[in-house]
């Protein structure tokens, strides 16, 4: 996005066109940032705030002057109403950017990181840098340029070749309003930063200036809660002579500061006039104590100890400084070289503002360090299972990410930095990178060495003695009994493994024995420490799910319970109380233990199997439903049959146990629906055995042989009223047709059976009926004559085609 002025537009003509919106809003007030002044730093800028001088009048452009860039990361190229000029870079116009710096490289639209301290290589684009309030915004940017009348006007008088003003409003990204702006004055090419409005006060902001290569420039505010006062901070950056000492001596033409800018602040906090004035020769003297490393008198600040990997995560990386106590670290930088490619700078820690505490001992950790107490913590980003190169170095020129050895053949192309204290290299015999000790950056000797472990580069290394002796490798595990890691304290440094006893050791076999650990502590399952020539196969300080008690391995079935393995028994194999996979052995439990008794296990019922481990079968008195039974009595009985179904007469199944004499799933010639034999007379009508009734022998409506009673039908029912019955539908001899008996053949007058008597015992001569002395009853015709019951009669049977034959009824004699 850009955002071009008429260049054919003059000087008087932009005045005119936005002198009647300008609005001056002055403010002095008492608040003020955290540096009054700074500087100069090594091209000759020094800054002073409102609390040292610098003008706080502020210019609303935005109702006057032109919108030039607007939005989130988005810049414009800015033609400046005249020429302006900043480390040494002659400009006819700048980039904006929204995120409130000035530039010259449009790319920076994109860099919304705070950069800081000053110089910082910037996260994107490059150039020179003014930081007005530096972060990632949302904003309209305005400018407006304004010539000497005008400038005048606005609160800033004798700018015989203008003023331009930068201003910017809106938001941060993640909240907070804010409303800043530059000034540039281009008589001087001084430039003016002031802030109106900033919500959150210098957190999360930079403010400050820098040259293009990122080498040289100031820092007033730096992400820091409260260095930035809304309506009140100031700060104007103004170009000198630049400074011309080594800070080690004083400056030949009195010109204010130092070459070191580290060197330079750190005297200037002793004697402001140092920065102010001129580097005269007390500044000098400040410098040989300030600054002794830098200005040839090294004291003897060496590397101690250091630590870059543990078995757990990485929360414990340290390194550890021995020098005289007192000793201030000015430019004094922790460096680490290695990764891919190799001889790249992956690991820069400054030290300037640290001093050596009275212990001689300065300790630096990560801000996770749990191992004791650092002196200064930051993220080091200490890489492992690599070669990498340790050095402690003075003035270091280079920035994080450059590479020394661009060429790769492990020998630095440079080495930007103007003093060299320390040396270690870690070796990793895997790796492709290169060590940068002996023969590269230093002579082998006490503080240029290596170090190896012969596997995957050591985890901790210490020297011993402390401060120049060989480096020793301790501890892969900061855990490890006895600790080898020892930060802010002197190392321990008795030569266990060489045999001999000294001082802190129990003893020492020169390794692994029977009786002695190889960390020359005495040899004990338990102690934590593996030896396997004790015996041990493994030694977890007790028990543990992979070591059992006896420092054997932990294996289900070794016969020794270990209950952090997950055992609850070990029998070596099933027993009556434990299985062969260490459960407590338990019908339903799903696993076969036949030393329990189980012949089978199914975690419960099954088809197979009955819930109390034995195999399912039909007689075995256990009811398993999962396999069909309904019943199981152990065999048949009175409510369960022999296939363990419940007794059902009907279901085709003879229980005798159930009273059932037959069972032919239903009604059958042979078999009753009762399960009773089929029989005639026993009052079960049976139609399959050819019954047509069966009143359980002779009724007035059913015959003897459970036919239906028929008189004619040749079977005698006496129960129907029948005397006789020959099986014909007619009147026969001794039969009449309605199976009442005839009279004798001797009653030939028809009279009874008496000469004279009517054989219908109606008196013929209409007198009154006497037996004629014989005392004989006359009985009604159809009805028996009793006298003839001792009469032998013999009857035929009709032969019943549709029931069993009866043998013939025998009258009594």
């Amino acid at each position: 996005m850009r955002y071009d002025l008429d260049p054919d537009m003059r000087r008087s003509d932009r005045l005119l066109w936005g002198l009647p919106a300008i609005i001056l809003l002055t403010a002095i007030t008492e608040g003020h940032a955290s540096a009054a002044s700074g500087g100069p730093d090594s091209f000759g800028y020094s800054f002073v705030d409102q609390s040292d001088g610098a003008n706080y009048t502020y210019i609303d452009i935005t109702g006057s002057g032109q919108l030039v860039a607007l939005g989130n990361t988005e810049s414009a190229s800015v033609p400046l109403g005249a020429p302006f000029e900043i480390y040494g870079i002659p400009l006819a116009d700048m980039v904006v950017t929204t995120n409130g710096v000035l530039t010259d490289d449009p790319l920076a639209a994109a860099d919304i990181s705070n950069d800081c301290p000053l110089p910082a290589l910037p996260s994107s684009g490059g150039g020179f840098r003014i930081y007005a309030l530096h972060d990632d915004l949302v904003a309209a940017v305005y400018y407006q340029f304004l010539d000497a009348p005008a400038a005048s006007m606005a609160g800033y008088p004798g700018e015989a070749d203008g003023l331009s003003v930068f201003q910017w409003t809106g938001t941060h990204n993640l909240g907070g309003s804010v409303d800043f702006e530059v000034l540039l004055f281009h008589d001087d090419f001084t430039i003016l930063t002031m802030v109106a409005l900033d919500a959150q006060g210098g957190s999360g902001s930079t403010t400050g200036i820098q040259d293009p290569a990122a080498t040289t420039g100031l820092s007033y505010a730096c992400d820091s809660a409260l260095s930035i006062t809304p309506g009140a901070t100031a700060v104007q950056y103004t170009l000198g002579p630049p400074p011309d000492s080594d800070c080690c001596s004083a400056s030949p033409t009195g010109v204010p500061g130092c070459i070191n800018e580290p060197c330079q602040d750190a005297v200037c906090a002793v004697d402001p006039s140092c920065c102010e004035t001129a580097w005269g020769d007390p500044c000098a003297g400040a410098a040989l104590t300030e600054c002794a490393i830098l200005c040839g008198l090294p004291p003897e600040v060496t590397i101690n100890e250091i630590r870059v990997d543990q078995d757990q995560a990485d929360d414990d990386e340290y390194f550890e400084l021995l020098g005289p106590p007192g000793t201030p670290l000015t430019d004094v930088q922790y460096i680490v070289l290695g990764d891919s490619p190799t001889g790249e700078l992956e690991a820069v820690v400054d030290l300037t503002g640290q001093i050596v505490p009275p212990s001689g001992l300065l300790v630096v950790a990560e801000p996770s360090f749990s191992l004791g107490v650092a002196d200064l913590t930051t993220f080091m980003n200490f890489e492992n299972s690599d070669t990498v190169t340790h050095m402690l170095v003075g003035g270091l020129s280079a920035a994080l990410s450059d590479n020394l050895d661009a060429d790769g053949d492990g020998l630095l192309d440079s080495t930007p930095w103007i003093t060299v204290l320390d040396t270690v290299s870690l070796i990793d015999p895997a790796s492709t990178d290169l060590p940068y000790g002996p023969g590269s950056s230093c002579m082998m000797g006490p503080t240029c060495q290596e170090v190896s472990d012969g596997i995957d580069g050591p985890h901790q290394v210490y020297r011993c003695p402390d401060g120049d002796g060989a480096w020793r490798i301790g501890n892969t595990d900061e855990q490890a009994v006895l600790s080898t890691d020892s930060p802010g304290a002197l190392n321990t440094c008795s030569i266990c493994g060489n045999g001999a006893l000294e001082d802190g050791e129990a003893c020492d076999d020169a390794g692994d024995s029977a009786l002695c650990d190889a960390d020359c502590t005495p040899a004990a399952c338990g102690d934590g420490t593996l030896n396997g020539v004790a015996g041990e196969e493994c030694d977890d300080a007790g028990e543990s799910a992979m070591c059992n008690l006896d420092c054997t391995l932990a294996t289900c079935g070794d016969g020794l319970l270990n209950r952090a393995a997950g055992e609850a028994c070990d029998d070596a194999g099933d027993s009556a109380r434990c299985n062969a996979d260490c459960s407590p052995a338990a019908c339903g439990d799903g696993v076969l233990n036949g030393a329990a008794g189980e012949d089978c296990d199914d975690q419960g019922e099954s088809a197979t199997c009955d819930d109390d481990c034995t195999v399912a079968v039909c007689g075995d008195g256990l009811v398993n439903t999962t396999a069909g039974e309904t019943c199981d009595d152990g065999g048949r009985s009175e409510q369960c049959n022999s296939d363990c179904t419940v007794v059902t007469c009907g279901d085709g199944l003879v229980n005798l146990a159930a009273s059932e004499e037959c069972d032919d799933a239903g009604e059958s010639a042979t078999c009753d629906a009762d399960c009773t034999f089929a029989l005639c007379g026993d009052g079960n009508v049976n139609a399959s055995a050819g019954e047509d009734c069966d009143d359980a022998g002779e009724s007035v409506t059913c015959d003897d042989d459970c036919t239906p009673a028929e008189c004619g039908d040749g079977t005698i029912n006496a129960a129907a009223g029948e005397q006789c019955d020959d099986g014909n539908t007619d009147d026969t001899d001794g039969c009449n047709a309605d199976c009442t008996e005839q009279a004798s053949a001797d009653d030939t007058a028809g009279d009874g059976g008496s000469s004279g008597q009517d054989t219908d015992l109606a008196d013929t001569a209409g007198g009154t009926p006497t037996d004629e002395g014989c005392g004989c009853t006359h009985y009604p015709p159809g009805r028996p004559l009793p006298w003839l019951l001792l009469v032998p009669l013999g009857r035929r049977r009709r032969d019943r085609s549709h029931g069993p034959t009866r043998a013939p009824t025998k009258v009594l004699e």
